[in-house]
């Protein structure tokens, strides 16, 4: 895609959906070195049909792997009922080739969880998830309600504290000097305040270019 108003996310997104790649070119860029890398990937041996071996009531995310090229790294999360799983006997199948996974990552704290529970979420929203598609990426057929879609993203978001579509942060600020006094209700005029900061900015960019003008003379 080529020029400074490109909507990458569109771009992104369509490039996923396809299970292919995208590129960028700005004004300022040449257009031959970006067809050139795409060029070099359309011809570098890939691996699909991607599937993992993962132990009981495990999932994994993204649920559907896309395929990606020999010599590059791919990110693969798995989750089971008593947290991530760290290449623990894992076995990784890919256009015929199987790999055992047996060395075990150590990983502290629960950042791990959290990027695993957004990938899930992610599926859940982009309807990639194992509530919408068979193992060999085909649509469920009748497709899952919404609730029970809504029901998981909660579920995920309340679990690992984050923010999402349904879930979100209230915070609360605890002091011991108890407030007095009755409550008091005042309407703020959103418009007039908005104003009032322009014409407040405006004003200041106008006297800082009239001091800069006389210190020039």
């Amino acid at each position: 895609s080529t020029g400074n108003g490109v909507d990458e996310l569109l771009v992104t997104g369509l490039a996923d959906a396809g299970r292919g790649t995208c590129a960028f070119v700005r004004k300022s860029d040449g257009i031959e070195a970006a067809v050139m890398e795409l060029y070099k990937k359309s011809i570098i041996p890939h691996y699909s049909n991607i599937s993992l071996t993962l132990p009981q009531n495990a999932q994994q995310s993204p649920f559907i792997i896309p395929p990606f090229e020999e010599g590059n790294k791919t990110l693969i999360y798995a989750l089971s009922e008593n947290g991530p799983i760290f290449g623990d006997n894992i076995t990784v199948t890919a256009s015929g080739t199987v790999w055992k996974i047996t060395k075990k990552i150590h990983v502290t704290g629960n950042i791990v969880q959290r990027l695993i529970a957004l990938s899930m979420i992610r599926d859940l929203q982009e309807r990639k998830s194992s509530l919408h598609l068979t193992s060999n990426g085909l649509p469920l057929y009748p497709p899952p309600n919404d609730d029970i879609v809504k029901s998981e993203i909660v579920k995920l978001g309340i679990s690992y504290q984050l923010v999402t579509k349904y879930t979100s942060f209230i915070a609360i600020h605890n002091q011991n000097t108890p407030v007095t006094g009755s409550m008091k209700t005042e309407q703020v005029n959103l418009m007039k305040y908005e104003m009032d900061k322009r014409r407040e900015l405006y004003l200041k960019e106008e006297r800082a270019e009239l001091a800069s003008k006389k210190q020039i003379e």
